[in-house]
């Protein structure tokens, strides 16, 4: 977070926003007199950092950084190499978010836009996931992509309360993971008919998929959150869950029953069984997974990851706070 406090200027803060949408995220920016970097034609006076928080401050401008900050380790790489207005500008989410998608996702005006559009909150809280992460940008601006082939903007909207409500990863090819619980012989519960054995892609015409959510229970191929499986069963004793890799170009609606837990698709995949039936998948915490839906990495190494990259850095600082 950035901070304008040594003069007692008042902080500018940009939500990202959609009209009509549930803010979820609001991103503080500084925007002194209008500069990519307000920090290059200041003098650093003085400067503090711990593992929680990095205070670097300015002629004009205090940079308070903590370490939630998805470039956190970054920041202070370049506080090591002595590059201090750099470091201050990169915590600026504006500048994180232009140089992780090159382009391809930008800020502007104080909106997050893609295509020259405005994102929804929850693909922001996405962006955020995957800067913290160290990811590759790649697969999130593919879903984008895929989005927008969907011809229903009714059917979008849908699609970001149901990414709201559940715990969802995108792939790396621009789809995202679901739940699926179907009977003991790999067909789906309700009809009994449709095959969702591992690698089969069932599918049906679109225009035969009920797009309307406030009927709740209708036709089409179904996909769920975690927390909506309990709520569906044939038996107990004999049934299946599968994940399954959905394209959002083919979401048609989210009932508007059980909190936007489940969905209406016209074509998925079925990638793999699962037998937990108590703790769910540990690739579901992920923001984005591979193609076949694995995780790209476990918690240990992210952890490990950070924690390493901190204290080289902080190491090769050897600052002497006394000093400052």
């Amino acid at each position: 977070m950035i901070a304008n406090n040594l003069r007692g200027e008042k902080k500018v803060e940009k939500k990202f926003d959609t009209p009509n949408k549930k803010v979820h995220i609001s991103f503080v920016m500084n925007t002194t007199n209008n500069q990519t970097n307000p920090y290059e034609t200041q003098t650093l006076i003085g400067r503090f950092v711990s593992k929680e928080q990095i205070t670097l401050i300015f002629s004009e401008d205090t940079a308070v950084i903590d370490n939630s900050n998805p470039k956190f380790n970054d920041i202070l790489q370049l506080c090591k190499e002595g590059k201090y207005a750099e470091a201050a500008g990169l915590a600026t989410i504006k500048n994180q978010i232009n140089q992780t998608f090159d382009g391809s996702i930008e800020v502007v005006g104080g909106e997050v836009l893609h295509d020259g559009k405005p994102l929804h909150n929850v693909m922001c809280e996405r962006i955020l996931d995957i800067m913290r992460e160290g990811l590759d940008a790649t697969g999130l601006v593919k879903f984008l992509e895929n989005v927008m082939e969907n011809p229903s903007y009714t059917a979008v909207q849908e699609l970001y309360l149901f990414l709201e409500a559940n715990q969802i990863p995108i792939t790396e090819d621009g789809c995202f993971l679901a739940w699926k619980k179907i009977r003991g012989n790999w067909k789906d519960i309700y009809s009994n008919s449709v095959d969702y054995s591992v690698g089969a892609t069932p599918s049906m015409k679109r225009n035969e998929v009920d797009p309307d959510r406030d009927r709740t229970c209708s036709k089409g191929l179904h996909c769920a959150g975690w927390d909506y499986l309990p709520h569906f069963s044939f038996s107990d004793s004999t049934d299946r869950i599968v994940i399954v890799k959905v394209n959002p170009a083919d979401v048609i609606s989210v009932p508007n029953d059980y909190g936007n837990a489940k969905m209406r698709v016209c074509q998925m995949e079925v990638l793999r069984e699962y037998t937990d039936r108590k703790v769910e998948a540990d690739e579901f915490s992920h923001s984005v997974v591979s193609s076949n839906g694995e995780a790209l990495y476990s918690q240990d190494d992210l952890d490990n990851a950070y924690n390493e990259g901190y204290d080289d850095a902080y190491e090769s600082l050897a600052w002497d706070e006394s000093e400052d």
